[in-house]
């Protein structure tokens, strides 16, 4: 049960926050980077919730399975069962209070402020280690047209040590109501390495060049029933520009009335930025549905579809297969055949 002791502006810290300052030892505080490292630390120190919650990760059962084309993590992490199993239809919304409005933070909880508009929280229920949720300052929808530039920037701003990712309102997104991305730590998703060897390898019978030109590369490809888009680029601007472009286009392919279905990874280095685009079907597998007995409880959202498929309960961790993966992700992804038509503006 959450408590409220504290007033919302408490709540809110900045980067320069005497708070910190205990926590600064072998940081340069000049940089956000290691201004953000330590407000990890100071959470960590005095939220024994979240303490305890990292120190669980260190107790989750993983498992390795290969597909046809890749390699999943599976994870089973029962403190993710409220979010897997969420209702986000507009009437549970309107009936719950909002946890990422500051007002109704854990009581140990705080917000890091950033780039004006946005704040820094440690995810009370992390699937990573510093597994971090960067929250809109305002309550309004979650929308990818807003987040994607934040999550440039959120990259770019911590020297390319994390990458960021989105869930849409209707793909896994457990907080539709507020706008918001996640980040971890930059390889914790299996598919930003399988990604970079996929386009490094030179091979590219299995994939769609789209545009490649002196500013950008961009590919579609499919793997393991997930259709992708990939795109890399030495300019943020011009990384935007494309990626902006391709959600268009998603939008008036899937005729969808708000944004189109779609989970995003923006990831890099600090030559490369790297944006990932999964286009979805659906929300939530046929599996998600079925009576107790057939009943598989995954909901994918980035993480998952990035390689990191999360099971709450222990009787679908071990249930699950390779044969029920590639079928969920048949169910809930496009192929990369959705790009096909895909051309874009100079």
């Amino acid at each position: 049960m959450k408590t409220q002791t504290n007033t919302p502006d408490s709540k809110i810290i900045d980067i320069d926050s005497s708070i910190l300052s205990p926590y600064l030892e072998g940081y340069r505080p000049e940089t956000f980077n290691d201004r953000l490292q330590t407000f990890i630390k100071q959470q960590l120190a005095t939220w024994p919730e979240l303490k305890q919650a990292i120190n669980n990760l260190d107790e989750q059962v993983i498992n390795k399975i290969f597909l046809k084309e890749s390699e999943v993590m599976l994870q089973h992490n029962p403190c993710r069962l409220k979010s897997s199993a969420s209702k986000v239809d507009k009437k549970s919304i309107e009936q719950r209070p909002c946890f990422l409005c500051p007002e109704n933070l854990y009581e140990k909880q705080l917000g890091l402020s950033w780039n004006k508009n946005w704040l820094v929280l440690n995810n009370p229920y992390p699937i990573f280690k510093d597994h971090l949720v960067i929250s809109s300052k305002e309550h309004i929808l979650q929308n990818v047209n807003n987040a994607l530039p934040a999550m440039i920037k959120f990259v770019h701003d911590t020297d390319f040590s994390f990458s960021a990712f989105y869930n849409g309102p209707a793909c896994g997104a457990s907080a539709p109501d507020h706008l918001h991305f996640q980040a971890c730590k930059k390889n914790a998703l299996p598919i930003i390495s399988q990604t970079d060897r996929i386009i490094n390898s030179g091979d590219y019978s299995n994939i769609q060049a789209i545009n490649e030109d002196t500013s950008s590369r961009s590919f579609a490809t499919t793997l393991d029933n997930r259709g992708i888009f990939i795109c890399l680029s030495e300019n943020s601007k011009v990384l935007f520009s494309i990626v902006d472009q391709a959600i268009s286009f998603l939008e008036n392919m899937t005729k969808n009335s708000e944004e189109p279905l779609i989970n995003m990874i923006i990831s890099g280095s600090e030559s490369t930025y790297m944006a990932i685009l999964f286009p979805r079907k659906t929300h939530r597998p046929e599996c998600f549905y079925k009576d107790d007995n057939e009943k598989l409880l995954i909901s994918p959202g980035a993480v998952d579809v990035g390689g990191v498929v999360i099971l709450p309960r222990e009787k679908d961790y071990r249930r699950i297969n390779k044969e029920y993966l590639l079928k969920i992700f048949s169910e809930v992804c496009f192929d990369h055949s959705l790009f096909q038509n895909l051309i874009f503006q100079k």
